[in-house]
């Protein structure tokens, strides 16, 4: 799941190990000793990508929802953690620590963009994984989408997780790969 630089600092965070075989599960967070793996699950608006923050101007973590064995929601989607409020997965950049300090990349905008700050405490300064995801009451993590994976088709924003997904259970696939490409001839964004 955790491919890129910037992904792989957040895998530092992150147990990848599905120890208890939770299905869907895609890593675990100690609830219970919060600062030994900081990071969290924040709110963004879905239309933007921006960070939902509170009257303090603080990021807005999500609530962990309760883990069912499995259920399908109204998109016969299979899901195991529906209840969730599912939010940006971000790690706490700590500089000069030997594994929590991010250098950026060779772009600086490219940096910017994956900076986040004031998101627990003021002057704080997070990593966006760009992943979203939803965690159970335990602190399993349930991966639902990536944000940039989505393209504009007749007006709407289609999630390549989501239509992939659904083909993977109408054709009974196990893996499936959705990617949206330009269509020179449609610019996406009106009924054609």
């Amino acid at each position: 799941m955790f491919l890129g630089v910037g992904q792989f600092f957040i895998g530092l965070f992150i147990l990848p190990v599905n120890s208890e075989n939770r299905e869907g599960a895609v890593g675990f967070v100690s609830l219970l000793f919060p600062g030994i793996l900081p990071l969290g699950l924040i709110k963004v608006d879905e239309e933007t990508g921006r960070a939902v923050r509170d009257q303090n101007g603080l990021c807005i973590p999500c609530k962990p929802g309760k883990y069912e064995e499995e259920s399908k929601n109204a998109q016969n989607i299979i899901s195991f953690c529906d209840t969730g409020e599912p939010g940006e997965f971000v790690g706490k950049i700590v500089r000069n620590h030997p594994v929590r300090d991010f250098h950026g990349y060779a772009d600086r905008s490219a940096t910017e963009k994956k900076l986040l700050r004031d998101v627990f405490r003021p002057g704080d300064l997070y990593f966006r994984s760009g992943d979203i995801l939803v965690m159970d009451e335990q602190g399993w993590l349930y991966f639902r989408d990536r944000t940039g994976d989505t393209f504009r088709w007749k007006g709407e924003n289609v999630s390549t997780a989501e239509v992939e997904a659904i083909i993977s259970n109408n054709v009974q696939l196990a893996d499936v790969v959705v990617y949206g490409v330009r269509v020179r001839t449609k610019n996406g964004t009106k009924a054609n």
